[in-house]
């Protein structure tokens, strides 16, 4: 191993092993005296551990043999070097669009028309019906250029209206949405009791929302290719939202207004866009992304967008509606979020694949490896009701489904394995049950933390939510 800035230190604190660092960093956090007794060290490539205080006399020599296949580096290593969050303005990574023309652009491109237009209607009309004409052309224009400048190339789109009632994005999710398959369509399980079926047609994406701002919690459904997106109402009407179809769909109150907004992403050419909670379309970015989950990263109580944009871009954190950071560069097969440590802000759990192992992003500071073993599916969850979230992974055929207890050890639920995974509170008690669905054996509620019914049939796609504000 080079001393030329090759990442190749592990540093440990506690239980908590952040890295790897090139040399020159690993100098510069011994210069700084950010590294203390008490911490270890390690190179790539080799499993020991020796006390941190050696590194002066380490860092000079090579390390001898190939090196193993090490977990990604993260962008920042700050639980030992301090915060560099990185914004999104290099050329290599997916620029953001700049939004709507002003209106004083609008304006002029508009009067410029209007003059020529002026030119020929005079010859053939008073000057008082063009004045009328025109006028009538300039306002519709203007409404329509300043709502929708960013929608050409896509279909048209839906208003939504409503009252101004608090959203249900606070209320307890004791409801699930469920997708049965082909030929079985999307129901709701209500209230840990009764099955209502939303519609006959099966899902690509669901989603759950209150759109029309009634403190109740609304099924949004991508129906698809050719179908579109469509949210149903908690009074039974449904609604059109747009009409192509989606890569993926998350929930979040960007604007910090209490009201829930639609991230979006439709795809390349198109990329992902925001509906807000007043029924207006805008970008978000012209990229489009493999998957987003959205957290609270900063403890601020506004939502964060974690974007994973794929190979060679990585994955970034939309923050506060406001500003681009990376939070690295790798790609993920799995995202999740929530507060695992119980201080108010919520931690990334990053499934980033067979290579690397299944990491906790924790405080958006840090990072820590959870486990070396990929996952199949990942849930985050307050199952003992203790306030702190605990992590569900399902390992896959052979492994079957774990929790991770409260940052502490690791604990089987069940040894089969799993095609969709959730956690609601089904029985309003406050703590999170978590909801497995086991293919032909149909789905399954872990319950209180301690045992296991089965609630229904198979369900290929399960979504929490508040469905009809009980």
């Amino acid at each position: 191993m080079s001393a030329g800035g090759e990442r190749g230190w592990y540093l440990r604190r506690g239980r908590y092993q952040v890295g790897p660092f090139p040399v020159d960093e690993i100098a510069h956090l011994l210069q700084d005296g950010r590294i203390a007794e008490g911490d270890f060290a390690r190179r790539s490539g080799s499993r020991e551990w020796f006390p941190a205080t050696r590194l002066q006399d380490e860092i000079g020599q090579s390390a001898q043999g190939a090196a193993l296949p090490e977990p990604p580096a993260a962008v920042e290593a700050v639980a030992l070097a301090g915060a560099r969050n990185e914004a999104v303005n290099r050329l290599e990574v997916p620029q953001q669009r700049t939004g709507p023309a002003s209106a004083g652009v609008v304006v002029r491109r508009v009067a410029g028309f209007a003059a020529a237009g002026t030119r020929w209607l005079r010859s053939r009309f008073s000057i008082e019906s063009v004045a009328v004409l025109l006028s009538g052309i300039l306002v519709v224009f203007l409404l329509t250029r300043l709502d929708y400048q960013e929608l050409l190339g896509l279909p048209a789109l839906s208003e939504l209206s409503g009252s101004n009632a608090p959203a249900a994005s606070a209320l307890r999710a004791n409801d699930l949405l469920v997708d049965r398959g082909t030929g079985k369509g999307i129901w709701l399980y209500l209230n840990d009791s009764k099955w209502v079926q939303v519609h006959e047609r099966n899902a690509r994406h669901l989603l759950a929302a209150d759109l029309d701002r009634n403190g109740r919690q609304d099924a949004v459904v991508d129906f698809g290719p050719g179908q579109g997106i469509a949210a149903r109402l908690d009074n039974g009407t449904w609604r059109r939202l747009h009409d192509s179809t989606a890569v993926w769909m998350e929930r979040a109150d960007l604007d910090h207004d209490r009201v829930d907004d639609l991230v979006v992403d439709f795809g390349a050419g198109f990329g992902i866009w925001i509906l807000s909670g007043t029924g207006k379309w805008t970008k978000l970015h012209a990229t489009s992304a493999r998957s987003a989950v959205v957290a609270d990263l900063d403890g601020d109580k506004q939502d964060d967008v974690v974007v994973d944009f794929g190979p060679g871009y990585g994955i970034f954190a939309y923050m506060n509606g406001k500003t681009w950071v990376q939070l690295h560069s790798q790609t993920a097969n799995a995202m999740a979020a929530g507060d695992l440590d119980h201080n108010g802000s919520d931690e990334l759990v990053i499934d980033f694949g067979p290579q690397y192992g299944i990491w906790i992003r924790f405080n958006n500071t840090s990072w820590v490896q959870l486990h070396s073993h990929d996952a199949r599916a990942i849930a985050v969850g307050d199952l003992d009701g203790n306030g702190q979230a605990e992590v569900v992974v399902d390992f896959g055929a052979g492994y079957g489904v774990w929790v991770y207890r409260n940052n502490r050890k690791w604990v089987q639920l069940h040894g089969s394995h799993s095609t969709a995974l959730a956690v609601a509170d089904l029985d309003g008690n406050g703590r999170h049950d978590l909801i497995v669905d086991f293919a032909a054996a149909g789905l399954w509620a872990y319950c209180n933390d301690d045992s296991w019914r089965r609630i229904g049939q198979d369900g290929t796609k399960i979504v929490a939510g508040a469905f009809d504000g009980r």
